[in-house]
């Protein structure tokens, strides 16, 4: 009594060194006294880690602005069967049982492979805005008070024009604010507007902007510290500025905060809908593309009492009350639909390992709008084996092994491990030569992550 019986194993320790590649070669020696090398069997030889942490691979998976037609899944090279968009808007019916059947029919999955959950259903709102075409700023000019002689000055930002007489003609006013650096010529449009009245129009590179008011300058009266009277003449002569239309840049960044924050407050007088996520996609300068989707997921029970009604009107409505974008828009378009989620668990054969994300095929689904159409797989948990395996490269009689080091440095302390020699043809099992743990050096190393 005592003895062992089975294999007996060694006890090593695995120095691993952080931030470092780990590397390893030996040589098969024989019996023979001196050993003498000899080539290793066929088979597979590897270091084979108790790293656990295991879990399934797990994908959510987002049906989208679908009105019919079939979609389908590819997973490691191989095909489902096609699989039937549900077209009702009312009250979409839940698919998890065709889509489990769908995808256990693809050959690198099988029958009892893959778990579907329940669809989940929210409600999705497309925008498709149209834009007025931005406006060039007009500013209007107005003398008063019928001065007889003098000038005036216009400042714009931190720059001033050259003395303008009083009875200056439109485009005396355009050249004197062309000749500053500040606007250029051909940046400015000056015209008459009637007796004593002019509008500037900014253009050119100043067109489609928000630019600042010019100010003007005089005096009709003698300034006890200056003596500068710069019109005289009439009945207290004066020079005033307005805005007649504010310019504004096609989308800008400002105004697509106003558009989130507005629909925001639009969506948030639904109770039904607990909030929404808002997603603003610019197309072009005037074009822009919203998609508002709740944040509250309905089952086919819910559905049956949901009766939130968004329309262009109601949100153009919406829009026009707030100052900043009261006739911005000339189209508006909303589209409804349903957006259909679901989960994929892999189990069973293909459980507890790493599995590529499915790979989607939206060629035979119909789009509620051009190119709306759309089936997008997000990777929940890639999946983790409980072990880690480290193979050798077998060159006869010699080993080599090497890890790299952002590799190895995902090992943790004592860590349980055996070097494994499966022969050819063995699908597990396989021998044990050595075991023991982990130990590893400099832990408080920096890693480049």
């Amino acid at each position: 009594m005592g003895e062992s019986i089975g294999v007996k194993l060694d006890t090593d320790q695995l120095v691993l060194t952080r931030g470092r590649d780990f590397k390893w070669s030996f040589e098969n020696l024989d019996d023979s006294t001196p050993p003498q090398p000899i080539d290793f069997p066929a088979g597979d030889l590897f270091f084979e880690l108790q790293t656990r942490g295991e879990t399934n691979a797990k994908q959510s998976v987002a049906v989208s602005g679908a009105s019919g037609g079939t979609y389908k899944f590819g997973f490691k090279d191989a095909w489902s069967t096609p699989i039937n968009f549900d077209a009702v808007t009312d009250n979409p019916q839940n698919l998890s049982g065709d889509i489990k059947d769908a995808l256990e029919g693809i050959s690198t999955i099988g029958a009892g492979n893959v778990a579907v959950t329940p669809s989940t259903l929210y409600p999705v709102w497309e925008l498709d805005l149209t834009l007025n075409r931005g406006a060039n700023e007009v500013q209007t000019i107005e003398i008063t008070g019928g001065p007889t002689g003098g000038y005036y000055l216009l400042s714009f930002g931190s720059q001033t024009t050259g003395q303008i007489p009083w009875n200056a003609t439109a485009a005396q006013i355009q050249a004197a604010l062309e000749a500053l650096p500040a606007i250029g010529v051909g940046n400015v449009s000056v015209a008459s507007a009637g007796t004593n009245k002019f509008t500037v129009t900014f253009v050119g590179s100043l067109a489609l902007k928000d630019v600042p008011q010019l100010a003007p300058t005089y005096t009709h009266w003698v300034d006890i510290f200056f003596l500068l009277r710069t019109l005289t003449g009439g009945t207290k002569p004066a020079v005033t500025v307005t805005t007649t239309t504010p310019g504004s840049t096609p989308l800008s960044q400002s105004q697509v905060n106003v558009i989130n924050t507005t629909l925001n407050d639009l969506y948030n007088t639904f109770d039904d809908l607990l909030g929404v996520t808002i997603d603003i996609t610019v197309m072009t300068n005037y074009n822009m593309k919203v998609k508002v989707k709740s944040t509250n997921s309905f089952d086919e029970n819910g559905l049956k009492t949901f009766a939130v009604n968004v329309t262009s009107n109601l949100i153009q409505n919406a829009f026009n009350a707030v100052t900043s974008l009261f006739g911005a828009f000339d189209i508006i378009h909303v589209v409804f639909f349903w957006e259909h989620t679901f989960q994929v668990e892999f189990i069973n054969a293909l459980g507890l390992q790493p599995q590529p994300a499915l790979e989607p095929d939206i060629t035979d689904l119909t789009s509620i709008n051009e190119g709306a159409a759309s089936v997008d797989v997000t990777v929940l948990d890639p999946g983790k084996h409980p072990l880690t395996l480290w193979h050798f490269d077998i060159d006869g009689s010699l080993a080599h092994l090497k890890v790299e080091s952002e590799v190895a440095d995902k090992i943790a302390d004592r860590t349980e491990w055996q070097l494994v020699f499966l022969p050819l043809g063995e699908e597990a099992g396989g021998d044990p030569i050595t075991s023991g743990k982990v130990q590893v050096q400099a832990k408080n190393a920096w890693v480049k992550s």
